[in-house]
C-alpha cells in the first residue's frame, strides 16, 4: 500500500469495530479481504497497529460504506440474526438478481459494490 499526502488517518478503534463487524456478518478471510480490498499481510498490518493508521482513499471509502451497511441494517432489522445474516441470504432484487449481496460484492470487488448496497439498503430504510 502507496499513502500520499492525501492520505487519511483512522483510528484503531475504527479498524477494530470494522473486525468486529465482519465477524458479526460471519465473513470468512477471503471475503474480509475483498471487503476491505487488502492483502492479507495489509490486514495484519492495519488490524494490528496500535496507532492511527494512513489509509488510502479507497480502502476509507470501503470502511465508510461498510459501517454505513452496518447501520441501515441496524435500522431496518430488530433482530441481529437478521441484519448479520442479510448479506449472505438470496435476494429477488434487481441489483442482486436473485443472489447474495455478498456475491454480488465479490464478483465485483470495487468500493462502487459496497455503495450500491448501502443505497439499497438506504432506500429500503427510507420505503419503511
Amino acid at each position: 500500500m502507496t499513502y500520499q499526502a492525501t492520505d487519511i488517518k483512522i483510528s484503531k478503534t475504527t479498524i477494530d469495530t470494522v473486525n468486529k463487524i465482519l465477524s458479526e456478518w460471519g465473513c470468512s478471510k477471503k471475503e474480509r479481504l475483498s471487503l476491505l480490498g487488502v492483502s492479507e499481510q495489509e490486514h495484519k498490518l492495519i488490524s494490528t497497529c496500535s496507532e492511527l493508521i494512513a489509509f488510502d482513499i479507497g480502502l476509507r471509502k470501503r470502511v465508510s460504506y461498510i459501517l454505513a451497511i452496518y447501520e441501515c441494517l441496524s435500522t431496518i432489522f430488530n433482530k441481529p440474526e437478521n441484519r448479520n445474516r442479510f448479506l449472505k441470504l438470496n435476494n429477488e432484487a434487481t441489483l442482486f438478481n436473485g443472489s447474495t449481496p455478498m456475491i454480488y460484492i465479490m464478483a465485483d470487488g470495487t468500493a462502487e459494490a459496497l455503495e450500491n448496497v448501502y443505497l439499497y439498503l438506504n432506500e429500503m430504510w427510507l420505503i419503511s
